[in-house]
Parts: structure tokens; sequence; C-alpha cells
């Protein structure tokens, strides 16, 4: 019997994902990359001529998530005026291109009374392997 409880807990070990350890390797990996401000936000303006306008509102999304699992701030979504606001876009083209996001899988809608966009892990899995690429270029 202990022998069969030494084999359970050595593979959870290895199959268990701790989706928190996980990220943060990520935040870690694109850590020369991101810039959080614990009162204003992520700030984006080196990202900005580097990635295409879904790949920065994927980008804003992974940083709010990352000052979150950081504790600089309590909340880890963002809503369309936000991003439109940090990023410099339309309200318009957000709310089309987070649109896009959620048809792929990459962001999801959290909010009950108003949207609150939120990456979700494939998204994070994309950031890390799609704009990492980008920008390292």
């Amino acid at each position: 019997m202990e022998e069969l409880e030494r084999l359970k807990e050595r593979l959870r070990r290895k199959v268990v994902v701790d989706e928190d350890l996980e990220f943060l390797k990520r935040v870690e990996l694109l850590s020369d990359f991101i810039k959080l401000d614990p009162e204003s936000g992520p700030i984006m303006e080196h990202v900005e001529n580097r990635l295409n306008q879904r790949e920065r509102i994927l980008f804003y999304l992974f940083c709010v998530k990352a000052g979150k699992a950081l504790d600089l701030w309590d909340r880890e979504t963002a809503c369309v005026e936000e991003i439109a606001d940090k990023l410099g876009l339309k309200e318009k083209v957000v709310h089309a291109r987070v649109s896009e996001l959620m048809k792929r899988g990459l962001v999801v809608n959290v909010g009950a009374e108003k949207a609150m966009y939120k990456i979700t892990n494939y998204g994070v899995l994309k950031v890390a392997e799609e704009v990492l690429g980008k920008l390292r270029r």
C-alpha cells in the first residue's frame, strides 16, 4: 500500500499542472518585455510597433494577469475602454479584435453586467509561443 501511495505522489508531481506556477514561468520568460506600473497598470509603448492589434491586446491581457499574479493589483481582467485607452486604439477596433480572440479561444468575457475580458490558459500559451518570437526579433 505504501508503494502505491508513493507512486501516486510521484505521478501527481509529474502530470498535474500547477497553472499558477506555469503562468509565472511564462511571465519570467517574457520578463524582458513586460513593464508594469503598480498604479497605472501595464505599460505598452515599447511593443507598439512590433505587434499587430490582436497580439497587442492579447499581450496587454497577459500583462494584466501578470500584475495580478505578482500582487500588484486585484484583477486579471480589462474592459474594452481600458484596452483601447492603453493601446491607443479605437473602442470599435478593440471590440472587433477581442471578438476574434474569443473565437480562437484566447480570451473570454467574464463580466456579468459589463464586459470584462481575461486571457485564457490557451491564450497564455500563444503569447509565450507567438508574441515572444516577434518581440525577440
